[in-house]
């Protein structure tokens, strides 16, 4: 029997966001099934070095964002004979006709693409019989508590706003294929100011949404906090009231996964389908969002897939 040899391609935390994570779990996760993995870093894919990687991987796992650089990577990877599995993190044909094609091209390279929704299945099993739906969700084998600033300021803001201290998340500012802010941060912020008993932890790494209101000189509402450098969003959303996710487009959020996880309300918008325990809204309805928060009931653990256990039978079969 061969052994198992996983090459990831991708990124690693820092910076801190759904993927990089998902990417972390998912290496720490396949150790723990006794697999070798290693990874190729997407800020280093091009180095020389690399080839020896490729040579030794059985399965090398594509986790890029850049349609075209994607394509090229898989491309490469074939000539290679080896094994791909493509993970398409967001919505799948919501990048322009360009990006949409190099998608496409890609996923029907790979021996199996894998998508978040059902919406990115109905699309790439077009191109891919072989395409699966998979969770992102993969259980952390480790959380790094907050450090203690960051901690203090959490629990002094969650303290004026008892059982309507919410947040969100966003690495930087991104916009989608019609140029439409994808997390709506600045809408959310306008929106809370509306609401001065209710509270918006918005976690933030990168510091470019805070950078943006003092260089245009907009003065935050007290009801707003900003964390803006690197910390593990779960630990906040574990001290939250509920997760708002205010996205154009979406993957399968590892936030929302994560919030529903852990017994916390879920306000998603509509954008792609949501998992079962979230409340909904069309983003164009962001006015009524004060209502949905007002009628929140109690919410219950709710157990999710962890996807490690499918993802190394998936290596496995490709494999063997």
């Amino acid at each position: 029997m061969k052994q198992e040899k996983i090459l990831l391609v991708g990124s690693l935390p820092p910076p801190i966001g759904g993927v990089s994570i998902h990417i972390q779990r998912l290496m720490d996760g396949i150790k723990l099934k006794g697999l070798d993995v290693d990874i190729i870093e997407s800020k280093s894919l091009l180095k020389f070095s690399n080839i020896g990687k490729i040579l030794r991987a059985n399965v090398i796992h594509v986790h890029l964002s850049k349609p075209k650089l994607k394509f090229i990577s898989v491309l490469i990877f074939k000539l290679f004979l080896k094994k791909v599995v493509i993970t398409n993190h967001g919505k799948v044909g919501s990048k322009g006709f360009v990006n949409n094609l190099f998608d496409s091209w890609a996923n029907r390279l790979a021996n199996i693409p894998i998508v978040l929704n059902d919406k990115s299945l109905e699309i790439v099993r077009k191109a891919n019989k072989k395409t699966q739906l998979i969770t992102a969700f993969i259980y952390p084998s480790n959380i790094n508590p907050l450090p203690q600033h960051i901690d203090s300021k959490v629990q002094n803001f969650v303290k004026k706003f008892p059982g309507n201290s919410y947040c969100t998340n966003a690495y930087s500012i991104k916009f989608d294929a019609q140029g439409e802010e994808i997390y709506s941060i600045k809408a959310l912020v306008k929106q809370f100011e509306k609401m001065p008993s209710k509270g918006l932890i918005i976690s933030e790494p990168s510091g470019e949404y805070q950078i943006w209101y003092q260089e245009n000189n907009v003065i935050i509402s007290e009801n707003i906090l900003f964390i803006s450098e690197n910390h593990d969003f779960l630990n906040v959303i574990v001290e939250s009231s509920g997760l708002i996710r205010a996205t154009t487009t979406d993957g399968d959020s590892l936030s929302v996964r994560e919030a529903l996880f852990k017994g916390k309300p879920v306000f998603a918008t509509n954008c792609v389908d949501r998992p079962e325990g979230c409340t909904t809204f069309a983003l164009e309805k962001m006015n009524n969002l004060e209502t949905l928060l007002d009628n929140q009931t109690q919410a219950k653990p709710r157990e999710q897939k962890d996807a490690i256990h499918q993802l190394s039978e998936l290596y496995h079969s490709l494999i063997c």
